[in-house]
């Protein structure tokens, strides 16, 4: 699993955040992890653009696993019909 590090000032453009789009600019805060093999991933600092499990590994069956542990977490709030559907 990658390492997530972040960076509190930007010293030049980094292009669109990975999740929302959105431009970091020279001077602003990002989060950026990379993989041996597949490249560097950046996101910004918003709370909703932080990376999951499934984000920090290359690893297409482990990726899917994670996915399936983050919807069931997610689904765990809410009331039954939420969950069941989130098990299928």
């Amino acid at each position: 699993m990658a390492r997530v590090k972040v960076v509190k000032k930007a010293r030049k453009d980094q292009g669109k955040c990975g999740r929302c789009g959105e431009e970091i600019k020279a001077g602003m805060p990002y989060r950026h992890w990379s993989f041996r093999y597949g490249g560097t991933r950046k996101r910004c600092m918003k709370a909703e653009c932080f990376p999951k499990m499934s984000d920090l590994t290359n690893n297409e069956k482990l990726a899917t696993f994670y996915a399936a542990v983050e919807s069931l977490e997610s689904a765990r709030g809410g009331d039954k019909d939420d969950l069941a559907s989130a098990i299928d």
